[in-house]
């Protein structure tokens, strides 16, 4: 056994060990693209200038949507309000997701140069605007580029309604299986309440937990200051976001503001689910330590190709593979990366799906 071990302990260094060899390979190849003679272009420089234009538009719609139902809702009468406010939320909950995209690029610290305001932008696009602790989803997120697809241990595999790995769906409850059974025709059930979940059910008890947590202890890796001024802050933002949402609905009345509510989430959860699901959810598990990170990250990771309704429907997420191995290329020139990680992915004979 000890000789086992041992032997498997030298086979993950010697695979491991490649990982600097591969992805610097390519890092420097990619920073070498600023130096051609025929357009030249640095891949990681960000553009504040570009990330705001996107964001301020995005913002525009978002609140013109509501203002437009609310006038609707007073002007019209009621069935003709529902009749178009059902449409607009539709509108409005994939431009939610869009946002949600925006926040993605935050999360990662690839959208602006001054770290401080991607920061304070992260709290507010994420507690005040999606209604989705940014701290959580940061956490949660960074463990999902860490071990994508691991059935073990990547959050976005845990699912607790869904399973894709049929020896873990053998040892859920009895009362999961005929759900797991027919999960392929309730997924886009499941997709409309995504975002209702993770606004209402992990948020608020995320907090409260975390809250609990600094009172008694500092905030990991922070001051006590800094951890409960964080904390201050996102309770702040949330609060303010569901104000907002309830003065809306009020000035929108009961009939006009709950349909517009529950249609806007419902299709916020089905966009968000349809960008994310298709990334990774047709490729295979994998644990850590089977491949090095460079196998993972290109193994677990597929790109999604179209037209321009493809390219805004997906955002930076349509090169997932580019994404996963380079997270701090920005969203406008992840696309210029592709041909160069498609070149080395050929070169180590890794597959490259898209």
């Amino acid at each position: 056994c000890g000789h086992n071990a041992h032997r498997k302990e030298r086979q993950l260094t010697q695979a491991t060990a490649t990982i600097p060899d591969r992805i610097t390979a390519l890092h420097q190849e990619l920073r070498q693209l600023k130096d051609k003679d025929d357009n030249p272009i640095d891949v990681f420089e960000l553009s504040d200038r570009n990330f705001l234009t996107r964001l301020a538009w995005r913002l525009q719609v978002l609140v013109a949507i509501p203002v437009v139902v609310i006038a609707a809702a007073n002007l019209l009468p009621t069935l003709w309000a529902v009749g178009a406010t059902f449409p607009l939320a539709i509108v409005f909950g994939f431009f939610m997701t869009q946002i949600g995209l925006l926040a993605h690029d935050v999360g990662h610290k690839s959208a602006l140069n001054n770290k401080s305001v991607q920061f304070w932008l992260g709290l507010v696009l994420g507690n005040g605007i999606l209604a989705v602790c940014h701290s959580w989803w940061n956490t949660k997120h960074n463990q999902h580029h860490a071990t994508p697809n691991d059935p073990d241990e990547d959050p976005d595999v845990r699912i607790p309604v869904a399973e894709f790995d049929l020896e873990h769906a053998l040892t859920r409850s009895r009362w999961m299986q005929p759900i797991l059974r027919h999960q392929h025709w309730l997924f886009p059930i499941f997709f409309t309440l995504q975002a209702l979940n993770t606004q209402i059910v992990v948020t608020g008890p995320y907090l409260w937990k975390e809250t609990r947590r600094s009172l008694r202890k500092d905030a990991a890796g922070r001051s006590k200051t800094l951890g409960r001024l964080d904390l201050s802050a996102q309770w702040v933002a949330l609060f303010l976001h569901w104000g907002i949402v309830a003065a809306s609905w009020y000035m929108a009345g009961p009939v006009v503001g709950s349909v517009f509510f529950f249609t806007f989430m419902m299709a916020h959860g089905f966009a968000n689910s349809s960008i994310f699901a298709p990334n990774h959810k047709p490729m295979p598990r994998m644990k850590r330590g089977e491949e090095d990170m460079f196998g993972i990250q290109t193994k677990t990771a597929c790109n999604v190709h179209g037209g321009r309704w493809v390219a805004f429907w997906y955002g930076t997420l349509r090169y997932q593979i580019e994404h996963h191995l380079f997270t701090k290329v920005p969203s406008d020139k992840i696309h210029l990366i592709a041909p160069t990680v498609e070149k080395h992915c050929k070169m180590y004979d890794v597959p490259y799906t898209s």
